[in-house]
């Protein structure tokens, strides 16, 4: 039966709704619909809609009241307001509550949130601390890659759809589908962080996609190692190296002692080191992953930097250029290199100490991956911060010490 209402309705008017001023609250009658009217900062006031009704409404007493926020008049005016509160009106009758209907699909829409949403929440996150160039690629390869999964609920994305992502890339262009698959697993995790998804990662390599892709034919688009020097050929190497004038082998040795990356030693600031504490702060945006990354000083890199003139002109690098006001770039490492040990590469070294961290020293996976500046993959990865900056500056030292051919492998172990 449909209501009956005797109250006076229709007390408001589109002339009063747009006049008032006086903060309170104004109902259009017995429909339950009210303009409240509230003060704000400078002596304003805003205006909003709020619909007043009672839960079940044959329950005793008339049940619980309830008050379900309609919007402003800028966005609906009392024309449409009137008949949205009709409407809930009609759901009330069949015994539907309006406010547990909004908020069902308010859930609804909570769970159809997009891979795209989730990609673009977790650059987001991330775009403060990584270098533009990070965040770009990131936004083109969601934008280029990930179409068959971007307007997927983020709950609902498969192995199935991932594979379809990297379709024609996986076999033509392996190291752009591995990144894509990489980037796609860390959105996922982040999402499960979230709570936006739950489960097993489907983009994760052994168990998922690993089963999905086809086998890479043996040898085809292989990646090729950068040419490393031997961890027992590195003393003999440093003490030729140290007989090289100028500030490129001086930028190639602190590379070594340190394990970072050509760029990231090449580019040094003063402002970013510490002597008096033996600690180098990289900041995010000079590191490839985009965080600021802390390196211990062993006592053979301080006095190498202790010992580095600084330049009138150029005060600022660590390892001035050939321009004034700017670093030595990569390629100066390489031309040293070029004219001590043709073939070799400058970031070869990384995989020199990753090698004597495994075999000599022994030294536990998250720690020496914590001195490369590598990212754990994966949910460890979201919630594991973890630097350890004690263990890593024995590493290191062990390393400078090894490096320099006084060191010993039970000293290298950051654990003993």
């Amino acid at each position: 039966m449909p209501r009956t209402v005797r109250q006076t309705i229709n007390k408001l008017s589109a002339t009063k709704v747009r006049t008032l001023t006086k903060p309170g609250k104004y109902a259009d009658g017995g429909n339950g619909l009210y303009l409240r009217v509230t003060p704000t900062a400078g002596g304003a006031v805003s205006k909003s809609w709020v619909f007043r009704y009672r839960f079940p409404p044959r329950a005793k007493g008339g049940g619980k009241q309830r008050d379900l926020g309609l919007g402003t008049p800028a966005k609906y005016n009392l024309e449409t307001v009137r008949g949205i509160v009709a409407e809930y009106w009609r759901m009330i009758e069949r015994g539907e509550d309006p406010m547990a209907r909004r908020q069902a699909a308010a859930t609804a829409h909570e769970s159809k949130r997009t891979y795209k949403d989730a990609a673009e929440k977790f650059i987001e996150a991330k775009r403060a601390g990584w270098h533009p160039r990070h965040t770009k690629a990131w936004e083109r390869s969601l934008h280029k890659y990930c179409k068959p999964i971007a307007a997927l609920p983020v709950d609902a994305v498969t192995a199935d759809g991932i594979a379809k992502c990297l379709d024609g890339y996986w076999l033509t262009k392996p190291e752009t589908a591995d990144r894509v698959r990489q980037q796609i697993e860390r959105v996922l995790d982040a999402a499960t962080a979230d709570g936006w998804r739950s489960g097993g990662n489907p983009a994760r390599w052994r168990g998922s996609m690993e089963a999905k892709l086809p086998d890479r034919p043996r040898g085809a688009h292989k990646a090729t190692p950068r040419a490393s020097l031997p961890y027992a050929e590195l003393p003999a190497f440093l003490v030729d190296l140290r007989e090289q004038p100028g500030f490129s082998p001086a930028a190639l040795e602190l590379q070594i002692l340190t394990a970072v990356r050509p760029g990231e030693a090449a580019g040094a600031r003063w402002d970013e080191i510490d002597l008096d504490v033996a600690a180098w702060v990289i900041p995010g945006e000079r590191m490839k992953m985009g965080e600021a990354h802390t390196v211990p000083l062993s006592t053979q890199a301080v006095a190498l930097l202790r010992r580095l003139p600084r330049i009138h002109g150029n005060l600022e690098h660590v390892f001035p250029g050939g321009k004034r006001g700017r670093p030595l770039t990569t390629a100066a490492a390489m031309k040293v290199l070029k004219g001590m040990r043709p073939g070799l590469s400058a970031h070869g070294f990384r995989s020199t100490f990753r090698t004597w961290c495994a075999e000599v020293a022994r030294a536990p996976r998250d720690i020496a991956e914590a001195a490369l500046a590598h990212t754990i993959p994966g949910v460890e990865g979201v919630y594991n911060r973890a630097e350890w900056l004690a263990q890593r500056a024995k590493l290191m030292q062990a390393w400078a010490d090894y490096c320099e051919g006084t060191g010993d492998a039970e000293k290298a172990k950051p654990n003993s």
